[in-house]
């Protein structure tokens, strides 16, 4: 069979394999609602591990700078949750930017970027390891990742970093008994309040995992915006307790990260399929979560962290 022929088949087939998906994502997911801000999801920013959940301040910078010239708006939580009162205005460009995990590197790399231009933000603490280092990232060897420090979280949070829990010890939570739950999210909220005398209002879930159990825990702990990675719902259903984000991830161009917040670009579907893939493998080290041996634990809203203030 000619060359040309061979070819010409292998790209009508991959034409209509990406047609198939398309309609499929489009049936089961589907866009957002119109007015419904973009989130977006961040970890190490100039920290390299062997995972992906990190950027170089460089790409980091890209990305800020192509999000503005596109004419998006950084939002703090407080529009967010007006945006979400009322989904009427779909010519607004916004976006939430997020981070989790709280390392060490988001004051050195991050935060100064963000100051540059504007853009406010959203820091997840993990109460627990406040001032450890991360025992569930994939590290280059003998490297692992620091968490910041309580007098930088205080530095941080008087600049206008908003705080938000990201629990007590990185765990799935959806594999935890109803106390250790409790614990995992009134404690951790409990911890931060205390320690960095700022409301708390927000959590970002573990691993992105939440269920309908764990999204009234955190109802209950007194959280009302909760915040998943891939939550299993169409992209339509707006859960205030279990919200869409889009990690962004060391492959991720500028171009990719337009492709996260607008919905009218073709490659939206992608980023969304490919932010799910990466969730659900994700999903390994949620289940070892839960057996790892912790050596920090959160009790009567106080962590052995606090020995670590800075």
């Amino acid at each position: 069979m000619p060359v040309v022929v061979v070819a010409g088949s292998v790209v009508a087939a991959a034409a209509l394999g990406g047609a198939a998906a398309f309609v499929s994502w489009r049936r089961a997911l589907g866009p957002p609602p119109p007015g419904l801000p973009a989130v977006l999801a961040y970890h190490k920013v100039g920290t390299p591990e062997l995972g992906g959940t990190w950027c170089t301040r460089a790409q980091f910078a890209a990305h800020l700078d192509a999000l503005r010239q596109a004419g998006y708006r950084g939002i703090d939580t407080a529009v967010f949750r007006r945006r979400l009162g009322a989904l009427d205005d779909a010519s607004r460009r916004e976006v939430l930017l997020t981070f989790d995990d709280a390392y060490a590197s988001f004051a050195t790399h991050a935060w100064p970027e963000l100051q540059r231009r504007g853009f406010p933000v959203l820091l997840f603490v993990i109460a627990a390891f406040v001032g450890q280092r991360s025992q569930w990232d994939l590290p280059l060897p003998g490297r692992r990742a620091a968490h910041l420090d309580w007098q930088t979280l205080r530095a941080l949070a008087s600049q206008g970093v908003e705080i938000g829990s990201h629990a007590a010890t990185h765990r799935d939570l959806r594999r935890l008994p109803d106390a250790a739950l409790r614990e995992e999210l009134g404690g951790s909220r409990r911890t931060l309040e205390e320690r960095l005398g700022v409301p708390v209002r927000a959590v970002s879930y573990p691993f992105g995992r939440c269920d309908a159990r764990v999204a009234a825990a955190a109802a209950a702990a007194g959280y009302d915006l909760g915040f998943a990675m891939a939550a299993p719902a169409p992209n339509a259903r707006v859960q205030r307790l279990a919200l869409r984000r889009y990690g962004v991830y060391v492959i991720d161009t500028p171009r990719a990260v337009l492709d996260k917040v607008d919905p009218a670009r073709r490659g939206y579907w992608l980023q969304d399929l490919l932010t799910r893939g990466i969730n659900a493998a994700a999903g390994v080290a949620a289940a070892a979560s839960v057996t790892r041996s912790q050596r920090v634990a959160v009790s009567g809203g106080a962590t052995a962290a606090d020995r670590n203030d800075g």
